[in-house]
């Protein structure tokens, strides 16, 4: 966490077959598959999820499990 990668907007546990939602604070949302997230080892800096807009920021993440569709 600092200048170069932002601030830590959720962190959960996801199973292969979820899904994830980001909302950003202009209603802007992206919906994607787990397993589509590159996985990093411990020294990872992050991964960069969604391209945001000058001023616009994350608001909301949320995981969609398999039995929940």
């Amino acid at each position: 966490v600092g200048a170069k990668n932002g601030e830590v907007v959720s962190l959960s546990r996801l199973g292969e077959k979820d899904d994830v939602i980001l909302v950003t604070d202009t209603g802007r949302t992206i919906r994607f598959k787990s397993h589509d997230i590159p996985l990093h080892g411990r020294g990872g800096l992050g991964v960069k999820l969604m391209e945001l807009r000058e001023g616009e920021s994350i608001s909301s993440a949320a995981i969609i499990g398999e039995e929940q569709e």
